[in-house]
């Protein structure tokens, strides 16, 4: 990576709404750590998801999608 490259000068200036000091804890954390936030995100949105998208999901999943 090129050590010119200011890559939080960047992050700052788009102003998306995100923490930066959220962002460098995230990462800080270990990557089994990463992975169990990973999973638990993946059963919340599993749950709230309708049968009918993870029926169509599936679907193009199936036809290569």
């Amino acid at each position: 990576m090129d050590n010119d490259y200011n890559w939080k000068k960047e992050f700052l200036e788009k102003d998306e709404g995100y923490d930066i000091n959220q962002f460098l804890s995230y990462r800080k954390l270990s990557v089994s750590k990463k992975l169990e936030y990973l999973e638990e995100t993946t059963e919340f949105f599993s749950k709230l998801t309708p049968k009918k998208n993870k029926k169509a999901w599936e679907k193009l999943k199936k036809e290569g999608y």
